[in-house]
């Protein structure tokens, strides 16, 4: 029988994963990958005590997929940020799962919804000042691109879940 955490061990941890890397990139003047790769190592270790009671969890192919997402949309938020700031940063890295939500849609409140988020982005970026680094804007646009295939592989690989 497994044992699975409970949810206030995961939010204390969760909780602490992002405080201390919001420390670390905010104090250290360290290279944006590296800070990076502490979370990525951080959130294992995390990760790994979690899930020690835990049985069920088998490796898989979209496990892997998903590991190299967080990898990805780390780098890449951690890079884009000094470029181009963090509101635009987030605004623009929400654009995948913007994305994910519009290709999943099955109601008219929906696409509202949908809409509504765009206009958001939209506002938080504002295109129409033409001033963005195009090397930071692409790095972020990569960014939500991985974490859309992070929830794309994250559906198929829940238990239960239905096929994306």
């Amino acid at each position: 029988m497994s044992r699975e955490p409970p949810a206030t061990l995961v939010w204390v941890v969760a909780t602490f994963l992002n405080i201390t890397t919001s420390a670390f990139n905010s104090e250290i003047a360290a290279d944006p990958i590296a800070i990076a790769w502490m979370r990525l190592a951080v959130g294992a270790v995390s990760l790994a005590v979690l899930a020690r009671g835990i049985r069920r969890v088998r490796l898989s192919r979209e496990l892997v997929v998903m590991g190299a997402c967080i990898a990805g949309m780390n780098a890449a938020f951690y890079v884009v940020v000094p470029r181009i700031g963090l509101g635009l940063a987030v605004a623009l890295g929400l654009v995948g799962p913007i994305a994910v939500a519009a290709g999943l849609a099955r109601a008219r409140r929906d696409l509202v919804s949908i809409l509504l988020a765009v206009a958001g982005i939209a506002a938080m970026a504002r295109p129409w000042q033409g001033e963005a680094d195009l090397v930071g804007v692409g790095l972020a646009l990569a960014g939500g691109a991985a974490w859309a295939v992070f929830i794309l592989a994250g559906r198929r690989a829940a238990p239960g879940a239905a096929p994306s």
